[in-house]
């Protein structure tokens, strides 16, 4: 049986403003409440068994990148959405671009929370993933 893991954005069916659109969450989003929350304090295991979670809740649904990042970040606590968005306007502070793909997104999580994991990373596994702020789905 699935634990249900109660966020504090529980209104899942409301419109949201992203950039300049205007949309409303999809019906799915219920599902959401299957996926851990994640918090400042998570340790690097329990941060592998929130992205499967959200691997699992993105797997075959055709979503843009830049959904994926709304959905995950609709999990993280307070403090690690606050982390978060520090971290990207300092990339915009600095002239840099900020995180827009899902897979980017994993990328500097696993950093936060997994950081031992992320020194034996390879260059050969970076060349995969040449610009992190890169949309992949091209949406």
């Amino acid at each position: 049986m699935k634990k249900n893991y109660r966020h504090k954005r529980e209104d899942v069916r409301r419109t949201v403003q992203i950039g300049s659109m205007e949309m409303t969450d999809y019906s799915f989003t219920k599902e959401l409440r299957f996926v851990p929350m994640l918090c400042t304090r998570t340790s690097p295991s329990n941060y592998y068994v929130w992205e499967d979670a959200m691997e699992e809740f993105l797997r075959g649904r055709g979503l843009a990148s830049f959904i994926k990042i709304h959905f995950a970040k609709r999990t993280f606590s307070d403090r690690v959405l606050r982390w978060w968005l520090k971290q990207q306007n300092a990339y915009i502070d600095r002239g840099d671009k900020h995180c827009r793909s899902w897979t980017a997104m994993k990328l500097e999580l696993r950093h936060r929370y997994d950081s031992q994991a992320c020194m034996f990373v390879s260059t050969k596994e970076i060349t995969k993933f040449p610009e992190m702020t890169s949309d992949p789905d091209g949406k």
